[in-house]
Parts: structure tokens; C-alpha cells; sequence
């Protein structure tokens, strides 16, 4: 028997914006109609009280959105479960909010970035539609483009999510990286951008140690880093005529002379990698006996307080934004090689 309370919308909280508080009552009805379909796995979008929502514009479903976040924060269990499953519907549709408004919504989902963890990172891709989000993001800054407070905490974004990129979430956090450089890069070219590439191979830490090593004052810093954003977002088995003829003038925007030397560093860098050992640990519930353990995880499993842990161990060379990098550095030079780079390129 359902217990009524479980349907009951708790008090928004007193900060909740007051276009947020005015729709309580949307938020209670569709909150009701969950209930009656009696189905953890049914769809908002087709709840009556949703259809009347559709018909509304982009600023009114920007601020329900901000209302059900408010909502998960006031109350758990099963209203929280159909207050994640609106703002789904409603990041699918097209919402109209501000970049702080954004900012506030990826927060809200938990990714907050003054101490990043990985488990920042997975909770939030678990729980809440963190990818649609970013699409409304998308459509934001091709039409307000992307201001300071929003691209820094991008940047923050950005970051974090090099913290997930071995875990069972891994295709997902790189896709999620694929788009956030591609927001990045639509800043004012005068301003310098951010680059992050991930600490946890040889080459993404080279990288990283290239990029400090580029003085503001010097005329080639923004053409370099504008090139390196393109070949973060290098993907596929070729280039595309389009990625070509950014990579083109990109390359005209540097000096093909520097790019080909710090070309020949750079794949020097990538020659000299070595695999490096990565071990992970997972934690599980359960009770088993060391004896029971040893037969079905050998000795990668350890009995502890909570149940028992297994430590894999891989070998790895390049992280997927350290390959997509490596991609669009080998399609930049090609063209630009003589001897002794196509010798380099061809090791």
C-alpha cells in the first residue's frame, strides 16, 4: 500500500527563488499524477499536468526546473525520484535560464569543485541529467555566448572530470570533456582560455607543463592555446574538411616553422611514454570469508569493516583526452612534415 506521505511535497526551502516557491502547486499535481500511475518507470512528459507545462515558454520551464531542484533538496525518497525525472523532461525541451541560474543547477546536482573527487563526478552522472543539462548550456552560449563566472566554473568542470576517466562512467566523463572545451572555445579570442588535460598520464602532464610555460605577453600564446583546444576535440579515424581548415588556419595563426619544431618536442614526448601501473579499489557490502573471497576475486579482494575491497591493477599508457590530443597533433603536422618529422611520425 502506498503511504500517502511519500507523495507529499515538503515546504520549499526559504532561499528558494520566489519563482521557484510559485510553483509549488505545479510541482505537487504532477507529484500526485506520478503517484496515481503507480510506476517508478514512468515518464513526466506523460503526465496531463506535463502537457500543460509544454505549452508554456522557455523562461517559465527554466524556472520549474529551479523548483524541482529546490524540491529534491526539501524532500527524498519517491517525490525526489519524479523531481529528477522533470527536470530530465525539461533539460529535453528548451529552458531559459541565466549562466549564474546554470551554474546554480549544476551545483545543485552536487558538482561542486572546491575539493574535487572522483565521487563528485559519478554521483552527479548517476542521479541527475547532467549531460541535457549541458545542452541547455550549449544553446546558451551560441546565442549569449559564454561570461567570465560561467566559463570559470566550466574550467572547474572541465577538471574535475579528469578525476573520473578510469571508472565504469569513463565513456561518458569524456564525452562530457568533448563538449565542455567545445563551449570554452567560443570565448573572446583576446582571453586567454584554461586548459586542463589529465594528470594521469606522461603526456596530459607534459601538456600541462607546455601550456605554464606560454607568457601572456607572448604574440603566439593564444594561437597556440586556440590550436591545442582544437586538438582536444580531435575524434573519428580522419579529420574532418571542416576540422581541417580550422587546424589550417590555426596553424597559419602560430607559424608553421613553430609548430612543426614544437611539433617534433611534442611527439618526442609521446615516443619516450612508458605504460604506467593504475590501481583502483572498489568497496562492496557483504559478508564472505577470506576463504570465499580468494576463490572468486584470487588475492585482488581484502576483507574490511564494511564487507570486502578488489584492487584491479592495469597497465596504461594515454587517457582518452591525452589520445584525442596525441590525434590532433599527428593530423596538424602531416602536412606540414619534412624528413626527419615524417621519420618521427612514422615511429
Amino acid at each position: 500500500m502506498t503511504k500517502p506521505e511519500k507523495f507529499t511535497l515538503a515546504p520549499l526551502p526559504v532561499e528558494a527563488s520566489p519563482a521557484a516557491l510559485a510553483q509549488q502547486a505545479v510541482l505537487q499535481q504532477l507529484i500526485r499524477e506520478d503517484e496515481a500511475a503507480n510506476n517508478w518507470h514512468s515518464a513526466v512528459g506523460d503526465l496531463p499536468a506535463y502537457q500543460t507545462v509544454r505549452t508554456q515558454d522557455a523562461a517559465y520551464r527554466g524556472q520549474l526546473a529551479q523548483a524541482a531542484l529546490a524540491a529534491i533538496r526539501a524532500t527524498g525518497g519517491r517525490v525526489a525520484t519524479t523531481m529528477v525525472k522533470l527536470l530530465s523532461a525539461l533539460m529535453r525541451s528548451t529552458v531559459e535560464l541565466s549562466a549564474a541560474d546554470f551554474v546554480a543547477l549544476f551545483q545543485g546536482y552536487g558538482l561542486r569543485f572546491e575539493t574535487p573527487d572522483a565521487e563528485t563526478i559519478r554521483n552527479a552522472l548517476g542521479i541527475y541529467p547532467v549531460a541535457l543539462t549541458l545542452g541547455q548550456v550549449e544553446k546558451f552560449a551560441k546565442k549569449n555566448g559564454v561570461p567570465a563566472a560561467l566559463a570559470a566554473y566550466l574550467t572547474q568542470f572541465l577538471a574535475g572530470t579528469h578525476l573520473e576517466l578510469t571508472g565504469w562512467l569513463s565513456s561518458d566523463v569524456a564525452k562530457l570533456q568533448r563538449r565542455l572545451q567545445a563551449i570554452l572555445s567560443q570565448q573572446p579570442a583576446a582571453v586567454r582560455p584554461v586548459l586542463s588535460f589529465p594528470a594521469g598520464d606522461a603526456f596530459g602532464r607534459h601538456l600541462t607543463q607546455f601550456v605554464r610555460s606560454l607568457p601572456d605577453e607572448a604574440p603566439t600564446t593564444l594561437p597556440w592555446l586556440h590550436l591545442l583546444q582544437l586538438w582536444q576535440r580531435a575524434s573519428g579515424g580522419q579529420p574532418t574538411a571542416k576540422y581541417r581548415q580550422e587546424l589550417t588556419a590555426a596553424v597559419a595563426a602560430v607559424g608553421p616553422e613553430q609548430v612543426r619544431e614544437q611539433g617534433r618536442a611534442l611527439l618526442a614526448a609521446l615516443a619516450a611514454l612508458r605504460p604506467e601501473e593504475l590501481t583502483t579499489v572498489t568497496e562492496h557490502a557483504g559478508q564472505f570469508t577470506a576463504q570465499q573471497l580468494a576463490s572468486m576475486y584470487g588475492p585482488a579482494a581484502t576483507l574490511t569493516p564494511q564487507g570486502f575491497s578488489v584492487a584491479r591493477t592495469e597497465l596504461r599508457y594515454l587517457l582518452e583526452p591525452s589520445q584525442n590530443v596525441a590525434k590532433g597533433l599527428i593530423w596538424t603536422l602531416s602536412p606540414l612534415a619534412d624528413e626527419p618529422l615524417l621519420a618521427q611520425l612514422a615511429s
